[in-house]
């Protein structure tokens, strides 16, 4: 046990000893993996980054972690040699049924992401608290020295979720892992790691584009959840390494209603014309999250664009907020940050906390800056816009999607042109229909 362990730190400090020395002829999988182990984290607010304390918070969360939480995974009792991981158990149910879906293979183990830091055996404690104790003043001196002082403390708990993640896969004898949350950043290192094990790992990257958070993605097969990644996959080819690709579709296919899948789309009556669906830049920024970058500027801009919109043309809209806006300890701030908007008697703000592909027949057409909700619209076949500050990857230029991109100066007449159109007729103007499955006349 304690070789794998040692294998594992190997093949970590490999990866950005390459990435640090600019070294991509060497291996190009372990300079791209070193290079997203130095990438910011979802795990951790952006204040972290400049935290003195952070190697000593990790350190004491990691003692914690496992001394006190016991690892919980799902067993079936199924032997097929085929897992999960995901982020928490509470997706289990979803996700086996999506791999089963597109797969046709059953799960005998889902894996818990987030309950990875945990006790799992006498020795693997042991040896990973050894680890702790002869890497703290390293990597206390490191972090304090570092720019951004999280990169190499949330190395060592990384390090020792992948031996975790490993001792697991080893009891019960996987060779196939199905791998989802893939925009953390050790997921590359860990698929190397496996895959050097003969692993086959199968990512699933969910349907927003891979240029966000996943340009680099390394795996035996990847799933394609929307099909505007298809192209992505050739614009960031020289940093996805894969040996195939597989076309499935939206995460929650399940769990849509019949409805969407109805190919005539034309005739629906709509109960509003607009849709706008929040991302919650507002309150993410409030709470430190990462990488924000002008959305929630944008998302501002797009909130006051739609109450004129709605002031001049008398037009009905509806806003859905993001599940994070709806939390009850988040509703009374969400409800003051909406107040002023709410007087406009044409636009109403919808405090339902519904599953929001259920909405989608509710809509004519739905406008949101990148949600995710916006790439399952258009692939079932509904009317949608992009409100977006276009980047440097996103959209690729003269893609089809680029189409349906607009600001505030072109606003007032692509939604009026937009409203117009029979929903067919829609994709046939933007050129979109390729990137939905479910819309025919």
């Amino acid at each position: 046990m304690i070789f794998r362990f040692g294998k594992i730190i190997i093949i970590f400090l490999r990866s950005i000893f390459l990435y640090k020395s600019n070294n991509k002829e060497k291996s190009a999988e372990l300079y791209y993996s070193g290079y997203c182990l130095h990438k910011d984290s979802f795990r951790y607010p952006l204040k972290s980054k400049s935290d003195f304390l952070i190697s000593l918070r990790i350190y004491k969360n990691i003692i914690f972690s496992l001394l006190f939480k016991n690892i919980e995974v799902e067993s079936f009792k199924i032997n097929n040699g085929v897992a999960i991981i995901g982020g928490s158990l509470d997706s289990s149910k979803m996700r086996r049924n999506y791999v089963y879906k597109f797969s046709g293979l059953r799960t005998e183990l889902f894996i818990s992401k987030d309950n990875l830091l945990s006790y799992y055996s006498l020795r693997s404690f042991i040896i990973s608290f050894l680890f702790l104790l002869f890497s703290f003043l390293p990597i206390v001196i490191v972090s304090c020295f570092s720019r951004n002082k999280l990169t190499y403390p949330l190395l060592v708990r990384e390090i020792i979720e992948c031996f975790t993640l490993n001792e697991i896969l080893l009891k019960h004898k996987i060779k196939e892992l199905f791998y989802f949350n893939i925009y953390e950043r050790d997921s590359n290192i860990v698929a190397l790691f496996l895959m050097s094990r003969k692993i086959q790992v199968t990512k699933i990257p969910s349907e927003v584009p891979i240029c966000f958070w996943n340009k680099i993605i390394i795996a035996n097969i990847l799933c394609l959840c929307f099909p505007y990644q298809l192209e992505e996959y050739s614009f960031f080819k020289e940093s996805i390494f894969i040996d195939q690709i597989k076309d499935w579709g939206p995460e929650r296919i399940l769990y849509a209603p019949k409805y969407v899948f109805d190919l005539n789309k034309n005739n629906i009556n709509y109960k509003y014309k607009i849709g706008y669906y929040s991302s919650g830049y507002w309150l993410r920024a409030k709470n430190g999250n990462i990488s924000l970058g002008d959305y929630y500027s944008v998302e501002t801009e797009l909130m006051k664009v739609l109450d004129d919109y709605a002031k001049i043309f008398n037009v009905q809209i509806i806003f859905y907020l993001h599940p994070k806006e709806l939390k009850k300890n988040n509703l009374s701030q969400t409800k003051n940050y909406y107040s002023e908007i709410d007087k406009n008697k044409n636009i109403q703000i919808s405090y339902d906390n519904i599953p929001s592909v259920s909405t989608f027949n509710q809509v004519d057409l739905a406008i949101s800056i990148k949600s995710t909700l916006m790439f399952e619209r258009i692939f079932y076949g509904y009317k949608t816009l992009f409100y977006c500050l276009k980047q440097k990857d996103f959209p690729i230029k003269k893609s089809s999607l680029e189409n349906i991109f607009i600001d505030k100066y072109v606003f007032n007449e692509i939604i009026s042109k937009s409203l117009s159109f029979k929903t067919s007729e829609f994709f046939d103007h933007f050129n979109i229909l390729k990137y939905s499955k479910f819309l025919g006349e």
